[in-house]
């Protein structure tokens, strides 16, 4: 899912500000990098081997954005961390058709 401005809906590209209304999107820039940052930490932990962590850190990640390629990476860490049953759930859940 692309982030969106909250105040006027326009996709958002990156900047201090919605380049459509002005509104100020440092707070959502904020977010978004803390969820990129979160991403990464579970892509070393799975090298790492430790998939208990990287469960932590994708699923932290998904809650500060709720994003296809961070439900694929919590798949990976369920099923490093040998969570079979949950990375399954998942995976009903993330490749169902849009309605």
């Amino acid at each position: 899912m692309r982030p969106k401005c909250p105040t006027c809906g326009a996709g958002f590209r990156g900047g201090a500000e919605c380049g459509r209304c002005g509104t100020d999107l440092r707070g959502l820039s904020a977010i978004l990098l803390a969820a990129r940052e979160e991403r990464e930490s579970a892509r070393l932990a799975l090298r790492a081997g430790d998939g208990e962590e990287a469960c932590r850190r994708a699923r932290r990640s998904l809650e500060l954005h709720d994003d296809p390629a961070g439900h694929r990476l919590h798949v990976l860490a369920l099923l490093s961390a040998g969570r079979l049953r949950e990375a399954v759930a998942l995976l009903a859940v993330v490749c169902r058709p849009a309605e």
